[in-house]
Formats: structure tokens, sequence, C-alpha cells
């Protein structure tokens, strides 16, 4: 089975460091075995001044000090820059095996829609339509990636080989150059892995369906089964919108028939609210005519009834009947309110003080009021009325009702001053 790239740089790097920190050790030895004894004068002699001259032991000291700490720095410089270029190799080993898979894609896959090999896959739809998900999957890079990550490789190692080349020259990479080859490292995997990973499983499809054992050949390519497949595809997918269209066509249909039945029943329901309305109107109307026709007959009646009352208050032989209360008189009936007994110009009765003196409480009181009945009094016998009648000097009725027949005549009598008070009144007949 093929291997996915591997991450080589760990251990070079490792190598690198070691290698470094050696130097770094031989270099911090030399300096130790190289310093310089003390001198006893600069210990005991504490008279000479404090900034002498540098004798020559110690400026021989300090420039091996300087020559060890530049051989320190060029040492970890070259370990940086090998490390570097150790780091270049492994992306060109890397963009070198990116141009394999693609080239192993051109030779091994693309064919496959027109060979032998590709044809096994036609058999089953299912390998078909796995094998166009992953072909025409778009996340593989260009053919042309090796060619455009090799130059930008070139461009960042070019001062690291031109560094190692000159020894005389003093170069250190950046961080950042380290880091944009990390970004290229990775970037070169993922595109490995983008033609890889897909390429696996294409094979894995063709090994498995060359494995089935089929009574007849395959007929069609590759390319043509998944031309057909598409098509079957679009010629379903347009069926289904055409069924979708059709049914969402139907719905509509449905609802604008649901709509219009709602509408119909709407119209028939405000029709019928529209008849029963004028039905309401009708009868209310005749209702206020019947009523009004029976007002205006009962305020005919009842006009006919006032004149007829009217013109009998106004008939003398009428007022003759009632000539107790009608007739002139000075007599004034007792009153709580008064206790005036005459008038000094004889004039009718009140209507009011029948009333309150309580004349008209019923038919008794009212006719033993205009009856005259004898009563002694104390200078002999006088004619005189008993209850608030007493002493009137109108003309009165003779006897008191002591039948049935009597009893309904004052009744009728009673009822009529009643009626006939109000237009007694009006032409002053009677007195408010």
């Amino acid at each position: 089975m093929e291997q996915a790239p591997t991450n080589r740089t760990l251990p070079q790097a490792a190598w690198i460091i070691i290698i470094a920190v050696a130097v770094l050790v031989v270099v911090a030895g030399y300096r130790f075995l190289s310093r310089p004894e003390p001198s006893s004068s600069i210990v005991t002699d504490f008279s000479a001044p404090p900034h002498t001259a540098a004798s020559p032991q110690q400026r021989q000291a300090q420039n091996k000090l300087l020559e060890s700490l530049e051989v320190e720095r060029q040492a970890i410089a070259k370990a940086r820059l090998l490390s570097i270029s150790q780091t270049g190799e492994e992306i060109e080993e890397l963009i070198a095996e990116l141009q394999t898979e693609i080239t192993t894609w051109r030779t091994e896959i693309d064919v496959l829609l027109t060979n032998e090999a590709g044809r096994h896959l036609t058999a089953d739809n299912a390998a078909i339509q796995a094998f166009q998900q992953i072909y025409s999957d778009d996340r593989r890079v260009s053919p042309g990636t090796p060619h455009r990550l090799r130059a930008l490789l070139q461009s960042y190692m070019q001062p690291v080989q031109e560094a190692l080349a000159d020894s005389a020259r003093t170069y250190s990479p950046s961080d950042e150059l380290g880091s944009r080859l990390l970004d290229l490292d990775i970037t070169t995997r993922e595109a490995i892995t983008s033609y890889r990973e897909p390429r696996q499983k294409i094979q894995s499809l063709v090994s498995a369906a060359a494995k089935t054992e089929r009574t007849t050949p395959p007929s069609l390519t590759l390319a043509e089964a998944i031309d057909k497949m598409v098509e079957q595809h679009a010629l379903e997918e347009a069926q289904a919108i055409a069924a979708a269209v059709e049914a969402e066509r139907k719905e509509h249909n449905r609802k604008l028939a649901d709509l219009k039945a709602k509408h119909a029943r709407g119209e028939a329901e405000r029709e019928r609210a529209r008849k029963k309305l004028e039905e309401d109107v009708r009868e209310k109307e005749a209702t206020r005519q019947l009523t009004q026709s029976k007002a205006e007959e009962k305020s005919k009646a009842e006009n006919a009834r006032l004149e007829a009352l009217r013109k009998r208050a106004a008939d003398p032989a009428v007022q003759a009947n009632y000539r107790p209360f009608l007739a002139k008189g000075r007599f004034i009936f007792k009153s709580v309110y008064n206790n005036k007994n005459y008038h000094d110009i004889p004039r009718p009765a009140s209507f009011r003080r029948l009333r309150e003196t309580g004349v008209l409480k019923n038919v008794f009181v009212f006719w033993s009021s205009g009856a005259g009945h004898p009563r002694k009094v104390e200078y002999g016998y006088r004619k005189g009325y008993k209850g608030q009648g007493e002493g009137n000097d109108r003309p009165t009725w003779s006897g008191y009702p002591k039948t049935e027949e009597q009893l309904r005549r004052c009744n009728e009598r009673f009822r009529e001053f009643l009626e006939l008070a109000p237009f007694w009144i009006e032409t002053g007949v009677l007195r408010p």
C-alpha cells in the first residue's frame, strides 16, 4: 500500500541541534582553557590607578573571547542554514510526490472513462454514481500546481543556497522564512491528499467491479455510462419539476375552486341576509303603518269622544244636573287651609277645592255634598248638607240613593262630572 507523505523534518532538525550544541560546548571549553592566569599585582597593588591600560595578556584574552563569540555565532547560523536547507529539500520531495500523484491520476484514473477497466463499473449504477461523485469533486488542485509551488520554494531557498555556497558569507534565516516554508509544506501535503484519497477510492471501486462475474460484457464506456446517468438524472429532475408544477397547478386550482365556492356561499348568505332584511323592513313598515293607523284611529276616536264630551259639557241640560257645584253661590267648601265659609261675590265652586275637601273622593261623599238634608241647629231648622257641603247656598239635589238603580245613576253622574270638569274649567263654568 502507498504511504502518505511523512514529515522528515524532525530527525534532521534534531541532528542539526545536536551538532550546534556540540559546537557550543567546544567553543566554551576553548574559552575556558585559554583564559589567562590572574596577575598578583592586580590583587595586591591597591595603589595603582583605577583605569590603567590593558596588558598584552589581557588584550590577547579579549581577542580570543571575541574570536570564540564569532565562531559561536557562525556555528549557530550554519546550523540554522542547514536546517532550512533540509526543510527545503523535503518540500522539494513533496512537490515531486505531488507531480507523481497528478501523473498517476492522468494515466490511471482519467483513462477509466474509455478503457476496459472502466467498463466494469458501468454494470452497477451505484458504482457509476460513486465514481461520478468522486471524479467531479473540485477540491483537487490544478495540474500546474507543482510548477507554481516549485517556483515559490526556489524563491525562498535562493539566499539560503547562496549562503551555504559561500563560507565567508554570514547569513541567518529569519523566523518569517521558517513560517513560510511551514505553510508551503502544509499546502503541498494537502495538494497530495486531494489526489491520493480520491484515487485510492476509485481504484477500490475498479478492483471490486473487476471481481464481479458478469454474463454479458459491458457495452458502454464509463464516460458514456456517466453521460447516460446524467441525462437520466436530468430527465428525472425535469419530471420531478414537472410533477411539482402540476401538483402546484392542481393545488392552485383546488384553492381557486375553494375560493369560488366560498365566494358563492358568501354571496348566497348575503342574498339571504338581504332578503331577510327586506322582509324585516317590510314587516316593520307594516307594523309601523298598522300602529300609526291604530293610533290615528284611536286619536280620531279620542277626538270624537272629546268633542262629544265638549258638546255635552256645553249642553245647559247637562249642566243643570250639577247645579250644586256649577251654579253661582257664595258658599265655599271647607278646607283645612281656609276657614272662610263664603265668597263676597257668588261664583261656581272650585274643582281644586272639591278635590282638597274630599268631595270627589267617592260617589257617596260626592252625592251627599250636593244633596240637601234638614239639620237641627241651635236656632231651629234650616236647609243644609252633611259633611263638606253643609251651608251651600246653591241649588241642591233632593234625596239620597236608596236603591240599586239610584246608586247606579249616582255613579254615572259622578263619573260624568269628572269627565266634563276639564271642559267646564276651560269655559269658566267651573272654577279651577
